[in-house]
């Protein structure tokens, strides 16, 4: 099974014994300046280890993926940096499980 790696454990990410996978349903093309506050506030949302509500820093433009997720009933996004072979990658993986691998940076 392939995955996709997040670097912290996001407020958007569904938890339970269920969410250790989702499948990939959508990998749509954008731009890091057409997402709007509220997105950004919902996708980069986080809380630290501390207790802190987080938010990961995004490129303020320049090409994304946003990639649509579905865990049983639960749909979320996540956006990534755009280059071809990420997009490859992830088109790759349409409508297939994927593994949810949440690596926390310090």
């Amino acid at each position: 099974m392939r995955s996709i790696s997040f670097s912290h454990q996001y407020v958007k990410i569904p938890s339970g014994p269920d969410s250790l996978t989702a499948q990939l349903i959508g990998v749509f093309r954008t731009d890091f300046g057409d997402l709007c506050n509220q997105f950004i506030e919902y996708d980069t949302r986080y809380i630290s280890k501390e207790g802190k509500v987080e938010h990961y820093p995004l490129p303020t433009h320049g090409p994304a993926l946003m990639l649509l997720l579905k865990t049983n009933d639960w749909l979320w996004t996540t956006v990534r940096p755009w280059n071809e072979g990420k997009e490859r990658y992830y088109r790759d993986m349409l409508n297939e499980e994927v593994r949810i691998i949440v690596k926390e940076e310090d």
